[in-house]
């Protein structure tokens, strides 16, 4: 019998209404659910024949880009807004694994993987084309982030920014109808190995209910960035990327606000300005780079520098110790690439990091050399490609008939 129109509402019976009432409170808890995922847009596709093309043997599938804007949270947990892409292979609807890549190290805003279709977001199309939903992270400042300076190496802010993309990317999946398997997968290169450290730790630390992390993977990664790394600060000989150090101090100031008083205190004339000009979000690294001396310590201020040296709790110190990542035991397969050629991030951070997991209990890490004669640029293409079939070996990745172009 069809329903009676009551002042233009349905006339239900008490059961009726029971299950309208319940239909009411489920829409509301998913709405309430949600709140991470803001909104997204389509920025770009590549079939099975472009990535295969690419360079990609092993794609199966192709792939839609995503840019999705998110809720997360600043260092001191302020809430923001940021951005990240995701990228869905073209499956037939099976449930995917979620593989989260964090990028290398990025100066300009627009060159972050959600706005430069032609960086690091081909890594993450990469691992979408083999059945992988890729999560990529933009990082506070960076991408569509209104933070005042990227926290560069600051190890919170992108384990935050990289698991709150990968619960926004969860919210859509569920709100698209994409369905995931629940294993989770890290990997990173360059900063990204220092973050996705970071965000593996933080992830076993304080959201082991939440993610099953299944293995995670680091590229040269700064993880020891007090200790092996921080010698670049010292030393006396020139250095591949200059920029480095002022980036990393501008973006610690920004969190911690007590490295400086003005940038002058601590670098020379005129690289106070060169520094205070070039690191605005409009500038690759590239810039920095060329426009600052190849020894980063003879852009440090005399005074700054005898202070820093002399005093173990000079807070540039305290804040690279407060970002080391090392220092803590996985409990899940940890692979840490490294090249011994690399000049921009000592292979010994891996070798530390290795021996001081295993020393506090990890059963699973292990360094594997990458290869002998690549250096940082070049020891990325090797790193990424061995640990995307390190992930392989554990992973339960979509087994289906692609959709092809459609």
């Amino acid at each position: 019998v069809p329903p009676v129109l009551n002042n233009g509402l349905l006339d239900q019976t008490p059961m009726k209404k029971v299950f309208t009432l319940l239909a009411f409170a489920c829409a509301f808890h998913f709405i309430q659910a949600q709140t991470y995922y803001i909104s997204d847009s389509l920025i770009d596709y590549k079939t099975k024949d472009e990535l295969l093309s690419d360079g990609f043997i092993f794609a199966r599938y192709g792939c839609n880009v995503y840019r999705i804007t998110y809720n997360t949270i600043e260092p001191d947990s302020t809430p923001t807004v940021a951005t990240g892409a995701i990228i869905v292979p073209w499956t037939s609807g099976c449930a995917m694994p979620a593989a989260v890549y964090c990028h290398g190290t990025i100066s300009k805003k627009t060159d972050a993987p959600s706005y430069n279709l032609s960086g690091e977001v081909r890594v993450g199309q990469g691992l979408a084309s083999d059945g992988y939903l890729s999560v990529l992270p933009d990082y506070l400042e960076l991408g569509g982030n209104d933070y005042p300076h990227h926290p560069y190496i600051h190890a919170h802010s992108e384990a935050t920014a990289s698991i709150d993309l990968l619960r926004a990317a969860r919210e859509w999946c569920t709100a698209n109808g994409y369905q995931l398997n629940g294993e989770v997968f890290i990997a990173g290169y360059s900063q990204g190995g220092h973050s996705a450290a970071a965000t593996a730790r933080m992830m076993q630390e304080n959201h082991s209910a939440e993610f099953n992390l299944v293995a995670w993977a680091g590229g040269s990664g700064p993880y020891d960035v007090s200790g092996v790394q921080e010698t670049l600060i010292r030393d006396t000989v020139p250095y591949p990327d200059p920029g480095y150090l002022p980036f990393l101090a501008v973006g610690y100031q920004e969190v911690y606000g007590n490295l400086y008083d003005s940038l002058s205190q601590a670098f020379r004339a005129p690289y106070d300005s060169v520094i205070g000009a070039v690191f605005n979000g409009e500038y690759g690294m590239g810039t920095a780079n060329a426009n600052l001396p190849p020894v980063p310590r003879d852009m440090i201020d005399s005074a700054y520098f005898a202070d820093y040296v002399s005093d173990p709790n000079h807070p540039l110190r305290i804040a690279l110790r407060d970002n080391d990542v090392y220092d803590w035991a996985p409990s899940m397969p940890t692979v840490l690439y490294y090249c011994p050629m690399d000049s921009s991030v000592t292979y010994l951070n891996s070798i530390v990091a290795r021996d001081t997991m295993i020393a506090n209990g990890a059963t699973d890490v292990t360094a594997v050399l990458a290869s002998p004669t690549d250096g940082h640029t070049a020891c990325a293409f090797t790193s990424l490609f061995a640990a995307k079939g390190f992930f392989d070996t554990y992973a339960n990745v979509c087994n289906t008939t692609g959709l092809g172009e459609l």
